[in-house]
Order: structure tokens, then C-alpha cells, then sequence
């Protein structure tokens, strides 16, 4: 979809003015929106010969938004652009908050190691529709420009929205949000960590499975908001007004009230996380390490791949420096330029990485970014 360039433009006065229809003339047919986010606030690991056994918790928020163009054209344009056509309002939205709570153990047999984990989840919020209720279409009538509304959509909610009609409502979802009265909750649900590395000689072969079965339960404040069947809007009758009459604007209000008329429910209900597959090779020369992967996560019904392949080196054995040349094809034309570096002083280790280097200087005109930075505490290593 579209860029920040192509939303924000500076004004002769040098103002930032957002501009909507750019960015709707910007947009593909389909549009997808991802934003990830996850917290570690502890990560533990004791190493006792060749068994590895660790602990960690994180915070972690999903964000996808899967919608048509048609979508922002007609809440922002309005329907006179779609005259005798169908337009579309389906859309495939889920936003996710959760607590991982993660126990496992890895162990080393000859040039073999094997590893899982074990998860917890407990859910903080989430706003998702059902995949196969998230139908809605508008028809503009060419005659007397009647509009019929067809839909079968339900949206799921667990503490995070409120709808009282079709003009009153709020969404209370804090991206990111931390704290430890929301660590535990009624919205429980389990995932397994699955991986395997063979060292063959100056070549180290891997592959995991993360987030497998990865699905929580929503049992705690619960709402679902479900639209179903064909309504039809007419319009406002101003005849009334040629004889000095009042028109009836009540009349008009409570039928578009009755065109959204949307039914609540309080319905368990269960949302999947993405799973994710990496599968790895790569080769030591010296202080050098270059290799390649596979990456493939599930999310939604969708499959997104990614292949990469790069380079690491240590400097004074201090320091490692590398750099990854990383293929989306899901994003069509988007290859990325990625940049890692890590340090260890003493116990402690300070790593960076990003998969796209020309986002940190260029970000207005990036597609798709993503970073990571910690520090790591080593002892009797």
C-alpha cells in the first residue's frame, strides 16, 4: 500500500498536511497492514554440560488490517464514484495483546542439539473479525440511487471495544500497553518452540517451529457484534418541503439506525497466533560465517515467505558485524538491505539488527521495516 510520503506532505510554510485521497490513489486493490511489537522483560538460561534450560517472559501485540481500496474510498469519497457497481467493505481485522510466559530446554547430543518450549499465554485484549463473516457490500442504485447494504460480519472484542449504534462507539486498545495488573487474566491459551541444529564439519544445519498451535481463548469481558442480512436506504422524501411542510429528519435517523443495526452478544470465542518456520544453513571460514534461510509464517489463512541470505564477521573478537540481503515475495518488489552488529564487553552483550538499513535513513518512503536491540547479561561464559 501506501508509503508516509505518500499521506504526509510539507506545506510552502513547512506544515505537515495529511492528504487522503493521495494516499487512497496510492493504494492496490488490497491492502495489508502489519505492525508487530514484543517486549522481552525477562529471559533466563542456565547451562548444565549439554543441557541448556531457560525461562523468559514477554509482552507481545499484533496488529493486521487486510481491506480493499474501496474500503477508505468510500468512507472518505463517498459512494457517487460507485454508481450501479458493487463496492466492497470486507475487511479481515485482528488486533492481539498477550503475555507469554515460556519454559524450556534444550540438550546436545554429539553434533545434534534439540530444543522446545513450552508457552502460556494470557490474553490483554483483542479485536477480531471472523474469517468467514467479514462480508459487506454497498450497492448504489443508477435509478433513484437507492442504497442496499449486504452484509454478514461479526466482530469479536475482549476489552477493548464498546458500541452503543452506528455513530457511538470506542475502541479502547493501547498498542503496547505494559504493567503487571494485566499479566494474568481469564484469557488463557498454550504454543510449543520446536528446533533442531546439526553441525556438520564448517557447516551448521537448523530449523524451528515457533508459535506452533499457538491459540488463546477469550473468556473474560467478551462482546461480539454480528450485522447479517440485505438492507435498504431510500433516501429523505423533501416533497413535503414544497408545500412548507418539515421534513422528517427523525424518520431518516432512526432507518439508518435500523440499516446498522447490529446485535450483541457475549459468546466465548478463540483467536489463532501466527506460526513460524525458519530453516537455516550456513558455513564458517575462519572468523567468517555466511549462510542463507528460509522463513514462512501462517497468519490468517495467508502464507508470508522470505528468503535471505548473508554474512557475519568478528573484529577483535569483540565485536561481530554482519549484513543480510532479504526477498519478500508476498511485498512483490521489495528486497531489503539488513544490517546486524553485536558487542560483548565483559558479560555483557549489546546487539542491533535490521533487515532494512535504507528504512533508517529513507523511513517516509518505506514499504516494510523491522528492528531489534537487547542486552544480554553472560556469566561464567
Amino acid at each position: 500500500g501506501a508509503t508516509y510520503n505518500d499521506i504526509i506532505f510539507q506545506e510552502s510554510g513547512g506544515k505537515s498536511q495529511i492528504d487522503i485521497d493521495r494516499l487512497i490513489e496510492n493504494l492496490d486493490d488490497q491492502n495489508l497492514i502489519r505492525d508487530d511489537l514484543s517486549l522481552e522483560t525477562i529471559g533466563v538460561a542456565f547451562k548444565l554440560g549439554g543441557v541448556t534450560v531457560n525461562a523468559s517472559h514477554a509482552f507481545k501485540y499484533l496488529a493486521y488490517l487486510d481491506y480493499p481500496k474501496t474500503m477508505p474510498q468510500l468512507i472518505w469519497q463517498g459512494n457517487a464514484q460507485f454508481i450501479g457497481e458493487q463496492a466492497s467493505l470486507t475487511n479481515d481485522l485482528q488486533l492481539t495483546g498477550y503475555n507469554e510466559f515460556a519454559l524450556g530446554a534444550s540438550i546436545k547430543v554429539g553434533k545434534l542439539t534439540l530444543g522446545a518450549r513450552a508457552k502460556y499465554l494470557t490474553g490483554i485484549a483483542n479485536i477480531s473479525t471472523e474469517s468467514d463473516r467479514n462480508r459487506a457490500n454497498l450497492y448504489t442504485d443508477p435509478d433513484i440511487y437507492q442504497l442496499t447494504l449486504t452484509s454478514d460480519y461479526v466482530l469479536n472484542s475482549a476489552g477493548s471495544f464498546q458500541y452503543n449504534n452506528y455513530d457511538d462507539f470506542n475502541l479502547n486498545f493501547n498498542f503496547g500497553e505494559a504493567g503487571g495488573d494485566i499479566l494474568f487474566s481469564k484469557n488463557v491459551g498454550f504454543a510449543m518452540d520446536l528446533g533442531a541444529k546439526l553441525e556438520v564439519g564448517q557447516f551448521e544445519f537448523a530449523a524451528s517451529v515457533i508459535d506452533l498451535g499457538a491459540t488463546i481463548n477469550w473468556d473474560e469481558d467478551v462482546k461480539n457484534h454480528t450485522t447479517s442480512g440485505t438492507f435498504e436506504y431510500d433516501g429523505l422524501d423533501f416533497s413535503n418541503a414544497l408545500t412548507g411542510d418539515e421534513v422528517d429528519f427523525q424518520s431518516a435517523i432512526d432507518t439508518l439506525e435500523q440499516i446498522f443495526e447490529v446485535v450483541e452478544t457475549n459468546n466465548d470465542y478463540s483467536t489463532q497466533l501466527p506460526s513460524k518456520v525458519y530453516v537455516s544453513a550456513t558455513m564458517k571460514l575462519a572468523n567468517m560465517r555466511i549462510g542463507g534461510m528460509f522463513f514462512t509464517e501462517s497468519y490468517r489463512g495467508r502464507t508470508f515467505p522470505a528468503f535471505a541470505v548473508g554474512a557475519n564477521a568478528k573484529v577483535l573478537n569483540i565485536l561481530s558485524v554482519g549484513g543480510t540481503y532479504t526477498i519478500l515475495p508476498e511485498f512483490d518488489k521489495y528486497a531489503n538491505l539488513g544490517l546486524n552488529v553485536a558487542a560483548k564487553l565483559g558479560p555483557v552483550q549489546a546487539y542491533a539488527t535490521t533487515d532494512n538499513i535504507i528504512a533508517v535513513f529513507q523511513p517516509g518512503d518505506a514499504h516494510t521495516f523491522s528492528a531489534r536491540v537487547g542486552i544480554n547479561l553472560t556469566l561464567g561464559l
